[in-house]
C-alpha cells in the first residue's frame, strides 16, 4: 500500500482538521490555520500506474480555514488557500517524457472558497446541509507547467450526518457534489471515527474518496501532466490518521499522516500535515 499526497488532494488533508455535521452557535468560531508540504517525482496515470516526471516538484499550501455561527442553526465556512509551487533545476532520467520543460517556481493563490452550512437538527444524531463555492486559482505559468489550483469553478452542495458519545466517541459521514463549469463532475464522499481521551488529546481515523464523472473533455495545456499539477478527471480512494491536543479551552495543536489505496492522474508521496486553531464562544467573549 503506497503512501501518497497530490496538490489535488488538499481538500481531504484539510478536511481531516475540519468537517462534519456540527454547525456553531451564534457569534460563535473557530480558526484553523494549517500547512502542508509536498516534495515528488512520481505520479499515477489515468489508469494508476506509475509515472516518473523528468524535474522533481515542490508543493506548499498553507490554508487559512474559518467557521463563524451567524445564527444557532447557520455556519459560514471560508478558506482561503495560498500555494507556492516549484520544479527542480536537477533533471531526472525518465522513459515517460521526451523533452523538459524549464524548471521555475510560483506562488499564487489555489482553490479558496466560501459558503454555509445548516444544522437540521440538534439531537443525539446530527444532521445538516451545506453549500460552498469553489474559486479557479489564481496562478499559472504554462510554459513550465506550473499552476496554484484548478481554473475552474466548483459548486458543492453537501449533506453531513453524525453523532457524539458521552465516552468520547464520535463519528460522522459526508458526501459532495461537486459540479464545475469548466472540469468533470464529481462525488466526494468522508467519514471519520475518532476518540477523546481523558486527557486533552483526540486520535481519529478519516476516510476520503473523490471519484470524478468524467463528463467533461479538457483542452487542457499538455504541460501541466509534466508536473501532475491540477489535472482534470483526478481520483482517489485514501486514509489519513490525525491527531488534535487541545492546549487549553481556546488553542490547540494538530497534525495528520496521509495514505492512500487508489489513485488516478495524482503525485505519489508520503505526506505530514500540521497546524493550529483557535476557537472563542460569545460566553467566554462577553466574559473578557
Amino acid at each position: 500500500m503506497r503512501l501518497l499526497l497530490s496538490t489535488a488532494m488538499m481538500f481531504f488533508v484539510f478536511n481531516t482538521f475540519a468537517g462534519g455535521p456540527w454547525v456553531k452557535e451564534k457569534n460563535d468560531g473557530i480558526l484553523i490555520n494549517s500547512i502542508s508540504t509536498v516534495i515528488y517525482k512520481t505520479m499515477s496515470s489515468s489508469t494508476g500506474s506509475g509515472i516518473n516526471l523528468p524535474r522533481r516538484v515542490s508543493d506548499i499550501s498553507q490554508q487559512n480555514y474559518l467557521e463563524f455561527g451567524i445564527t444557532n442553526s447557520l455556519t459560514m465556512i471560508a478558506n482561503l488557500e495560498l500555494k507556492y509551487v516549484g520544479t527542480s533545476s536537477k533533471v531526472f532520467t525518465t522513459s515517460d517524457f521526451n523533452t523538459v520543460l524549464p524548471y521555475d517556481k510560483l506562488f499564487g493563490i489555489g482553490n479558496s472558497s466560501l459558503g454555509f452550512k445548516y444544522g437540521i437538527t440538534k439531537s443525539k444524531f446530527l444532521f445538516s446541509l451545506s453549500y460552498t463555492t469553489e474559486f479557479p486559482n489564481a496562478g499559472s505559468k504554462n510554459n513550465s507547467g506550473l499552476r496554484t489550483g484548478a481554473p475552474t469553478w466548483g459548486f458543492v452542495p453537501g449533506v453531513h450526518l453524525g453523532q457524539g458519545f458521552s465516552k468520547g466517541v464520535y463519528y460522522y459521514v459526508e458526501g459532495y457534489f461537486v459540479a464545475r463549469n469548466k472540469w468533470s463532475h464529481e462525488w466526494r464522499v468522508n467519514a471519520e471515527v475518532g476518540y477523546t481521551f481523558k486527557r486533552p488529546l483526540t486520535m481519529a481515523l478519516f476516510l476520503s474518496s473523490k471519484q470524478s464523472l468524467g463528463n467533461k473533455s479538457v483542452n487542457d495545456d499538455p504541460n501541466y501532466i509534466y508536473t501532475g499539477l491540477f489535472l482534470n478527471n483526478q481520483e482517489f480512494i485514501a486514509w489519513n490518521f490525525k491527531f488534535m491536543h487541545d492546549i487549553n479551552d481556546r488553542m490547540g495543536i494538530m497534525t495528520s499522516l496521509a495514505g492512500g489505496f487508489t489513485t488516478r492522474l495524482i503525485a505519489r508521496t508520503p505526506v505530514i500535515s500540521g497546524g493550529f486553531y483557535f476557537q472563542w464562544d460569545k460566553q467566554n467573549t462577553a466574559t473578557n
